[in-house]
């Protein structure tokens, strides 16, 4: 959608690479590290974090403190640990 988009090309890479893990076993690509970009690093953390809290027709919503210790389970193999880290001392707690 977003391709040939003035000015988006950041935002698109970010969003191709959301789903690359920090450990290099994600897709779509099998990147892994500083090989994905910052913002795919944060976006990776946030929209899993956001979906576990989030209830879906499957599945009820974790709580955050659950959802939270995903994110620092994830610290390493699936997030960027520097991530995870910041994420982990700015995210809701109740």
């Amino acid at each position: 959608m977003l391709e040939g988009v003035p000015g988006m090309d950041t935002t698109r890479r970010a969003i191709l690479e959301h789903h690359e893990h920090f450990d290099g076993s994600g897709y779509p690509y099998g990147l892994r590290g500083e090989d994905i970009s910052v913002a795919a690093r944060i976006l990776s953390v946030a929209e899993s974090y956001d979906s576990a809290v989030s209830a879906r027709p499957y599945r009820s919503a974790l709580p955050p403190k659950a959802a939270l210790q995903m994110v620092r389970d994830g610290s390493g193999t699936l997030f960027d640990p520097e991530v995870a880290q910041v994420f982990s001392e700015v995210a809701p707690r109740h």
